[in-house]
């Protein structure tokens, strides 16, 4: 049993760590997050102090979150709105499909939706992929850094020695080495050390979400599908129960993160007078594709299409994960070239002396 001293030395050190190192993954956090609002709302047990009790298992960042969320619950802040206002406590997606889904349903069907049609393999297979390309980039920046080390500090000197002893014009080569490691001596390590910290950063979730957000960023790793899979999602919810489109289209509109999607809703929405209407104005506005929108709009069993949404979504979501690994598996071998131009530049060098050596 730990004394209380030792279990405060622990909380504050998890606080200073990276999510990415210590903690559980933070979607299997957000889960558990979900089925015990869930319970909460079916059993009419006040969430607020469920989540607090949550906070007690979970020190360090993610703690914090669920304090605020708590914090707004008190305050009789609608579940919804609450989320809204504690970002990263769980996915944006279903913040949205929540706060959406309580101005058609309520709060208990929406999370038990959500709980149902959880497609999370995908974020538990690609988190330990992103945690190693993480690892793999560190270490081979640190190799990288020590060669330069050494090259400058034994292998250069050397070289330049020999050079001048035999008085001979040095290679091109050992220049080139000079150069790189003399003349761009602050450059360099300054470079390697920046990475470094910014690809540790990396381990932090916060950092990741922001970085999420940049338009490069969301390009490179096809963010915006993901995006269009959760709005697939979200028509899912009120397809299921029957309901018409057009409430959750305008709350939606009104409640989405993504500023360019919220305008691409509202026309959609004021453009469409019927739910078969909406699916070929939002492939209009390439929210989905056209092929998407010709069959969706033939299916007239309210079931089978909410059924067709989810399956749809997932397969987006799954094919969006599959092309993230690869791009992640690309950049994660970039450092290797931060170690092979110094290798390969002293190689040259050392050859390149011997050879003039021989030619004396």
């Amino acid at each position: 049993m730990r004394c209380p001293e030792v279990e405060v030395e622990m909380k504050g050190k998890r606080r200073l760590l990276p999510s990415g190192l210590i903690d559980d993954p933070v979607a299997t956090k957000q889960r558990s997050l979900l089925r015990l609002l869930w319970v909460a709302y079916n059993r009419a047990v006040p969430p607020a102090t469920l989540i607090e009790n949550m906070a007690l298992e979970h020190p360090g960042h993610y703690e914090n979150k669920l304090k605020r969320l708590s914090m707004w619950l008190k305050a009789d802040s609608p579940l919804g709105s609450a989320l809204s206002h504690t970002p990263g406590v769980i996915s944006e997606d279903d913040t949205l499909l929540i706060r959406c889904g309580a101005d058609v349903a309520s709060n208990e069907q929406a999370l038990k939706f959500l709980i149902d049609h959880d497609h999370h393999p995908l974020v538990e297979r690609s988190r330990p992929r992103i945690i190693h390309s993480i690892g793999y980039a560190i270490l081979m920046l640190f190799i990288a850094m020590m060669i330069l080390l050494f090259l400058g500090t034994f292998i250069l000197p050397t070289l330049r020695q020999i050079v001048e002893e035999l008085e001979i014009r040095p290679p091109a080569a050992l220049m080139w080495l000079d150069w790189l490691i003399n003349g761009l001596s602050g450059i360099w390590q300054l470079a390697i050390f920046l990475t470094m910290g910014f690809v540790f950063s990396l381990l932090f979730e916060d950092v990741r979400q922001f970085l999420k957000s940049r338009p490069i960023v969301r390009r490179l790793f096809h963010y915006s599908a993901d995006e269009h899979a959760a709005l697939l999602k979200l028509f899912a919810f009120p397809i299921g129960f029957q309901l018409s489109l057009a409430k959750t289209m305008t709350s939606a509109a009104q409640h989405h993160p993504n500023r360019t999607i919220r305008a691409k809703l509202l026309r959609v929405r004021n453009q469409s007078s019927d739910d078969a209407e909406l699916w070929h104005s939002l492939a209009r506005h390439r929210l989905i594709a056209p092929s998407e929108a010709q069959h969706l709009s033939q299916i007239s069993d309210s079931g089978v299409l909410s059924w067709t949404l989810i399956q749809l979504a997932n397969q987006k979501k799954t094919r969006t994960a599959f092309r993230r690994d690869r791009i992640i598996g690309v950049l994660q071998y970039l450092p290797v070239f931060f170690v092979a131009v110094p290798v390969i530049v002293s190689v040259l060098a050392i050859f390149m002396s011997l050879t003039s050596m021989v030619t004396l």
